[in-house]
């Protein structure tokens, strides 16, 4: 039984064997929808010390879902946790990985209120601005011991707005170190700046700005839920490209600028951190969900918001290759020595305790 789940997990035997061996001594209860390099590394650092058992919600089959959708899957989720009522068995710790309403409600109906629960990726865009989203989660979290990783300052003080009872840690988004080899050079490239993302992106400011340089030519991928008006001439745009092409597309690139309409919880991380091992040199809005990342060396910050800022950064980075070149290099540095995933696992299991 214990192969074939590992095996449908991609964990490997070594780790299997001892699941098998030790299945009574379970402290700590992993959830999470799907995996990922981080809860790969984190789940090895954990069979160095603990044992830990594992909640699998939904698996997502594609890369975006709209709020109906997500709502559906959660209550899905809640149906299938009711009959689970062994879960928490012997669980003194539970360590979420993004946002599982279904599991907050589970635990509030069956909780014990000793327990320790750990919340990494909890990602509320706009939804922090909504004050019955407010209230519903200071319900949930007033009962058992809830620790919250924020990734920005922004989400530091949204969480410690819910209740001086919650434990906030500050850890920034950290990125796997992309394979470089795997990446392709295209031939007879033009120049060209990229854009993409889908979550929190102000592409109608980013094409009212190209369509005053129409001397710079710009690659958009967005996704089929963004809604893009008026694209203009110099822009080319892409939708729900592969993560591969993905990546080729900003890796052609001769810069990149990420504008987010609002200072959030967490948008552009990704983005930016992919560019950075790239060594691109980046435009970026200057909320804190992105400046965490850079300096004034590192980057070109811009207001959220300004037609002028934009436009200026865009000419200044357009004009200016032998800057943009030190500043590439200066952010890939600074991802290198801050924002790889072996800082982000080794912060995030002394909180775990391992």
């Amino acid at each position: 039984m214990y192969d074939k789940f590992y095996k449908f997990i991609n964990i490997d035997n070594y780790f299997a064997f001892i699941m098998r061996h030790c299945i009574d001594k379970d402290n700590i209860l992993y959830v999470h929808r799907f995996e990922s390099w981080l809860d790969q590394e984190l789940i090895k650092m954990l069979f160095s010390k603990k044992i830990i058992k594992y909640y699998f919600a939904k698996k997502p089959k594609k890369n975006f879902y709209s709020k109906r959708e997500l709502i559906l899957i959660d209550i899905l989720n809640l149906i299938s946790l009711l009959f689970k009522w062994r879960l928490l068995s012997g669980v003194r710790t539970i360590y979420l990985n993004g946002l599982h309403f279904s599991f907050f409600i589970y635990l509030k109906l069956f909780g014990n209120k000793n327990m320790r629960v750990v919340i990494a990726n909890f990602y509320i865009h706009g939804l922090s601005k909504k004050m019955w989203f407010n209230t519903f989660l200071k319900i949930l979290f007033n009962k058992n011991k809830y620790i919250i990783i924020a990734q920005s300052e922004y989400e530091v003080q949204y969480f410690k707005s819910l209740g001086e009872s919650l434990t906030i840690y500050y850890i920034p988004f950290c990125a796997e170190r992309l394979n470089m080899l795997a990446l392709t050079k295209f031939e007879n490239n033009k120049k060209y700046i990229f854009s993409g993302g889908y979550s929190n992106r102000d592409y109608d400011l980013l094409f009212e700005a190209a369509s005053k340089v129409l001397n710079i030519n710009f690659i958009v991928v967005a996704s089929e839920l963004n809604i893009l008006k008026r694209v203009p001439k110099n822009i080319e745009v892409f939708k729900e490209v592969t993560p591969n092409e993905f990546n080729n597309l900003l890796y052609n690139s001769y810069a990149v600028i990420i504008p987010l309409k609002e200072s959030s919880g967490s948008s552009g991380q990704m983005v930016a951190l992919t560019a950075m091992q790239m060594s691109k040199g980046i435009i970026y809005t200057d909320f804190p969900v992105l400046s965490q990342y850079f300096d004034i060396e590192s980057g070109i910050s811009m207001k959220g918001g300004s037609l002028v800022e934009m436009i200026d950064s865009l000419n200044k980075a357009w004009n200016n290759p032998t800057i943009l070149d030190k500043m590439g290099k200066k952010s890939e540095k600074r991802y290198s020595m801050y924002f790889s995933k072996e800082n982000y696992n080794n912060k995030v299991a002394s909180i775990l305790n391992i």
